[in-house]
């Protein structure tokens, strides 16, 4: 069973998100994800490295609103002050880049990727 906490703003101006926004501790390696509207949008790892999920409509994800809850949540869970949605997609690693600084082998990459993503 998911344990979900409700993202409170503390760098955005706005008082609440309204139940808008969650986040899940997936207990590994610092990793944590972002719900936005109950779409998985966004996901922390090692406490600083971050990747969007575009399984969501490319203008779903960056809604005005959304865009707002991942800059909060790398904010508050990755200490990234992140200004724009471009240098959101600038900074943003891959899901390769992040399996390989978990040292995963080649053959562990490609497992996970066929179990769990869809690009």
């Amino acid at each position: 069973m998911k344990k979900l906490i409700e993202l409170k703003p503390q760098k955005d101006s706005r008082k609440s998100f309204y139940g808008k926004a969650f986040v899940e501790d997936i207990g590994e390696d610092g990793a944590y994800q972002l719900y936005s509207y109950n779409t998985l949008v966004c996901t922390v790892v090692f406490g600083q490295k971050y990747y969007l999920h575009y399984e969501v409509e490319y203008d779903k994800l960056f809604s005005q609103t959304t865009l707002r809850h991942i800059k909060e949540f790398l904010y508050q869970y990755a200490g990234l002050d992140i200004k724009s949605k471009e240098e959101l997609l600038e900074n943003e690693c891959s899901y390769q880049e992040l399996l390989e600084l978990d040292n995963a082998t080649q053959e562990e990459i490609a497992l996970r990727q066929s179990e769990f993503f869809y690009y």
